[in-house]
């Protein structure tokens, strides 16, 4: 009762200071009315009062006990054991309670304490703490009532003066007066204490009209304040904790990977929902397990290990308690399925530093798995593929190192791996291979070429050559440099041995073959040529050099004049296939028998032929080519009664054929009297005044010389036999070059559309020929076109495979420029069409054709081994396309005409050789007026003579390709070991098949073709001296 008698007198001190004193006015009536009153008054309060403290510190016992399950819920919960121990002593220090027992589920006893004798009035309380329904620990708390003892002690002594002065005062002081004065402010204070202890934190005291009641009021209303403030706070704290731990739940539920805490047993505390469709447990269930229940055993022995390894490195100082591990786990679902998973996890610590459980993510990795397993399973296949090889197979570097070899490799070269290693590729290659290889492969590194293959021969450690087919392909890395080399290297010596015995052994079958009377060839399974005997050279004319080991068909063109499938070709078709190339063909057994005319045998007469053609095998049943015997039956078939019958068939089957041959055969003789006629004409023309009735006439002789020579040239562009000068060009630009031209050919009334294609690709074709196609069908299109019409020009590309060209004629696979030229002319029917293509064949009025424009057209395309397309309706139009194989890559830069910069006279001496005296004479005149000095010789041996007898320079030898001592050729040759300074002409009247073969001339020839004008003698001279 010390405080609180000294806080009374303080009272009394400040209330005798100042006037209307509560306690001086209880004094004043105390000792007016009765003094034994207020003594007994006094008695009783202070009885009431030492109840009251019994009962409220019971009270408060329970508040204590609430407070404390309060405080250390969160704590436990969160197995904050230090945390939660600091709470416990707080609490005992305070003098609230005197006794404490703390246990943690997680933990055990975590505080076992006491400061003092336990109440016997008070019994102990033990309180379970929980969350969520989930046992966190539990709590035994004692009071102690000492204080109330020692006070009540004191009190009794008091307590008796005071009931007597009470009871004596009692009498005499007013009640009233105490009641209204004294009593109900204080009621009044102590029931705002009740209203806050039940939670009422806004409960304020009005004030007194007594300073000294009003300085308690005030004093109460500023805690309540303070304590409503507080809980104000402790709410604002409280709900953010709540939506705190509602966001991070929400996190978790909707993280697709398990989210899990346990404690270091195994048993867990939390997880997130995603672990039902993981391992098939709901979350309930899954808390009631133990880690062990999740795992295979094998795992379960891994972790342990794992955990165990941890512990003993966390007790390092540099250990890093914030360190993620990360590993696959084989996991177990409800149903006991396993599957794998990746578990990332950290341990929880302490604030002590020591581990109280784990957290961890776990994240179904089955696909990926089965994927790396996959993944191991092809990169297996791949070794043993490479390992396995029965060919070497090597990995080399950029720098022509091996980087991996396979055993098989390594036997073939007799070096180990670790030797090849130590080597480089070029270093084992034969030194003949080595440039060849190195040339590809140099090739190969900038990416000009992808892949390449070759034949070549390796030495072996022991110093045998080995023979090899090699392929060589190679990997880039994404900016297109080379990152490795692939080889694969077949040992063929044994086969190139084998090749050297077949080789003599079919020499000995060579020999016996030459000897055989009939003509007869051989051919292998790539159809290239291995035996052409004697015969077969009489026949034909072809030497054996000439074939031999060529392909392509190359043996159909002594009998066809091109490339094309004869009898031999024809083993493996079936008979109505056959029946298309022969007229007569039978079968006997694996041999076929068949009768064909060849006009170009025996001179150009022709020869009727009677050929067999059976297969060869090898000793194992492998068909390893075909043999051809070809007999002469000319003479038999001469003697037979359906000779004319026969004749009369084949000369109506190869009438385009014989006017190819008519025309080749009087090309050089008409075209040398056409030069003559011309050559005459043009020089007479220059010395006669063009005033002169001699001039006209004489311009009509070589108006007339001209027509006739077109007129030979357009039967040799039929024949396919015109010499040509091919050159690059770009489609678009020459016909674009002959618009305005064709536009007057075709009048006004006809509308012509053009319609180039772009980027084309180019052909190497003559100009001149192009110029020819045009014009033919530009006017062919005109005169089919009565009135207003329309005439379309288009060019484009295509590109044409083995299924298209089967059904088409003519048509070999590969690239084309297409040229169409159509019009909505008049059309034809389908008999017109089989014949258009014929000589002479005209549907216009007498006088207005000759017949040959489009048979020069046909000519024309086949020589330059395109296909003609056409197809026409009547009344609809008609439209010819025309397809020129593509030439070469694109990009060529297309021939241009060099332009004429020096003077054409000239003042060199010139050696003229020609056998036509007077085409001799006329070209010795015509030289000579350019200002030339001619030596003139009509044989190759007095040219020859002349060459080595001239006491001066000659420049130049003018002379004919075909003589009768010797060709142009031959005759250079010898003159060549003369004068090897000395230029040459050759000129011709002859076909283009006659002096190059298959009319293309060699770009490396000046050649001038008869009948020539002197202007085009003075340029050509001119050229192949060097100034053209």
């Amino acid at each position: 009762m010390a405080p609180s008698t000294k806080l009374s007198r303080n009272t009394g001190s400040a209330m005798e200071t100042k006037s209307r004193s509560l306690l001086n006015e209880i004094q004043f009536f105390i000792i007016l009315i009765s003094m034994v009153i207020v003594i007994l008054m006094v008695g009783v309060s202070l009885y009431i009062v030492s109840y009251k403290m019994l009962v409220d510190l019971r009270a408060r016992s329970l508040a204590t006990a609430n407070e404390m399950e309060a405080f250390l819920e969160h704590p436990l919960y969160v197995v904050d054991d230090e945390q939660a121990v600091r709470i416990a002593e707080t609490f005992l220090s305070s003098g609230k309670i005197s006794g404490i027992i703390l246990e943690s589920t997680a933990n055990g006893i975590l505080l076992s304490k006491t400061t003092g004798k336990d109440s016997l009035k008070i019994p102990k309380i033990s309180r379970s703490i929980r969350r969520k329904g989930l046992s966190l620990g539990k709590i035994t708390i004692t009071f102690s009532d000492e204080e109330i003892i020692r006070t009540q002690a004191r009190f009794v002594v008091i307590f008796l003066v005071i009931i007597i002065s009470v009871l004596l005062a009692n009498f005499v002081a007013n009640r009233y007066l105490i009641t209204r004065k004294v009593r109900r402010p204080f009621s009044n204070i102590v029931q705002a204490i009740r209203n806050i202890a039940e939670g009422n934190y806004k409960t304020l005291i009005d004030p007194t009209p007594y300073r000294d009641v009003n300085i308690l009021v005030n004093l109460f209303n500023d805690m309540a304040g303070k304590i409503n403030l507080k809980n104000q706070e402790q709410q604002k704290i409280e709900k953010a904790l709540r939506e705190s731990e509602e966001r991070y739940l929400q996190i978790a539920r909707c993280v697709p990977d398990v989210i899990w805490i346990m404690d270091l047993t195994g048993r867990f505390s939390y997880v997130n929902s995603a672990v039902e469709r993981t391992h098939g447990w709901t979350v309930e269930e899954w808390l009631k397990l133990n880690y062990r229940d999740v795992v295979t055993p094998q795992q379960a022995v891994k972790d342990a290990a794992s955990i165990e390894e941890v512990l003993m490195k966390s007790k390092a100082p540099q250990y890093d308690h914030n360190l993620i591990r990360t590993y696959d786990s084989e996991e177990l679902r409800k149903d006991g399925s396993s599957f794998w998973a990746e578990i990332s996890a950290v341990f929880l610590w302490s604030d002590d530093g020591k581990p109280i459980g784990i957290i961890g993510i776990t994240r179904d990795v089955t696909a990926r798995k089965q994927a790396e397993e996959k993944l191991k399973r092809s990169e297996e296949r791949m070794r043993l593929f490479f390992e396995r090889q029965l060919v070497g197979m090597a990995i080399t570097s950029p720098e022509k190192g091996w980087l991996q070899v396979n055993d098989k490799l390594s036997r073939m070269l007799g070096y180990s791996p670790e030797e090849l290693f130590r080597l480089t590729w070029a270093e084992l290659t034969h030194p003949e291979d080595l440039a060849a290889d190195v040339a590809q492969f140099d090739r190969l590194l900038p990416g000009e070429i992808e892949e390449y293959s070759l034949e070549k021969r390796f030495i072996r450690k022991d110093g045998a050559v080995i023979f090899t087919n090699l392929s060589v392909g190679c990997v880039r890395l994404p900016d297109g440099s080379l990152d490795y080399v692939l080889a694969l290297l077949e040992d063929i010596t044994i086969r190139k041995r084998a090749e050297e015995a077949l080789m003599a052994e079919r020499q000995y079958l060579i020999d016996i073959i030459d000897f055989l009377p009939d003509a007869t060839f051989v051919i292998d399974s790539e159809r290239r040529v291995v035996a052409w005997n004697r015969a077969a050279e009489e026949m034909t004319g072809v030497k054996r050099d000439e074939l031999l080991g060529k392909g392509g068909y190359a043996y159909a063109v002594p009998f066809f004049g091109e490339p094309c499938p004869i009898l031999i070709d024809l083993l493996d078709l079936p008979d109505e296939e056959r029946e298309k190339f022969y007229k007569y063909i039978k079968r006997s057994g694996p041999s076929i028998y068949a009768e064909s005319f060849m006009q170009r045998l025996n001179g150009g007469r022709g020869a009727h032929l009677w050929g067999v053609a059976a297969p060869l095998y090898d000793r194992y049943g492998t068909r390893t080519g075909a043999i051809e015997v070809i007999r002469d039956v000319t003479e038999h078939k001469l003697a037979e009664e359906e000779r004319i019958r026969l004749q009369t068939q084949l000369m109506q089957s190869q009438k385009m054929e014989a006017i190819g041959q008519l025309a080749g055969g009087v090309a050089h003789d008409f075209n040398n009297m056409l030069n003559i006629i011309l050559g005459y004409s043009q020089m007479a023309l220059t010395k006669i005044d063009k005033s002169s009735p001699l001039h006209a006439d004489i311009q009509e002789i070589a108006s007339a010389g001209k027509h006739s020579a077109d007129l030979v040239r357009q039967l040799l562009a039929f024949a396919r036999k015109q010499t040509i000068t091919p050159k690059l060009l770009d489609l678009n630009d020459t016909v674009a070059g002959m618009l305005n031209m064709l536009r007057k050919l075709i009048g006004e009334d006809i509308d012509l559309l053009w319609m180039p294609a772009p980027n084309l690709w180019l052909i190497k074709m003559d100009p001149a020929q192009v110029n020819q196609i045009v014009a033919n069908l530009t006017i062919n299109a005109r005169d089919s076109i009565s009135g207003v019409g329309k005439i379309t020009i288009e060019t484009g590309k295509a590109i044409f495979d083995m299924a298209y060209c089967a059904k088409h004629a003519g048509a070999e696979p590969g690239h084309y420029i297409m040229l169409a030229v159509s019009d909505n002319g008049c059309g034809m029917d389908k008999d017109t069409l089989g014949k258009i293509f014929e000589p002479f064949f005209t549907t216009k009025e007498l006088g207005k054709g000759t017949g040959l424009g489009l048979a020069t057209v046909y000519g024309i395309v086949k020589q330059n081994k395109g296909f003609i397309d056409v197809y026409s309706e009547p009344g609809k139009g008609t439209a010819f396309k025309i397809f020129i194989p593509m030439h070469g890559k694109e990009g060529i830069i297309i021939d241009e005409p060099r332009l004429q910069t020096e003077p054409l006279t000239g003042t060199e001496t010139v050696l003229l050789v020609e056998d036509d005296e007077a085409l001799l004479k006329m070209a010795k005149i015509m030289l000579e007026e350019l200002g030339y000095t001619v030596l003139m010789s009509c044989t190759p041996g007095e040219a020859i003579r002349l060459a080595g007898e001239h006491a001066g320079e000659i420049h130049l030898m003018l002379t004919d390709v075909i003589m009768p001592e010797m060709s142009g050729r031959d005759l250079q040759k010898r003159i060549c070991t003369i004068r090897p300074d000395m230029k040459y002409l050759f000129m011709s009247g002859h076909t283009a098949n006659v002096i190059a073969q298959r009319g293309i001339l060699d770009k490396s020839v000046n050649f001038l073709q008869k009948p020539f004008s002197i202007k085009e003698l003075a340029a050509k001279v001119s050229e192949a001296l060097g100034r053209g």
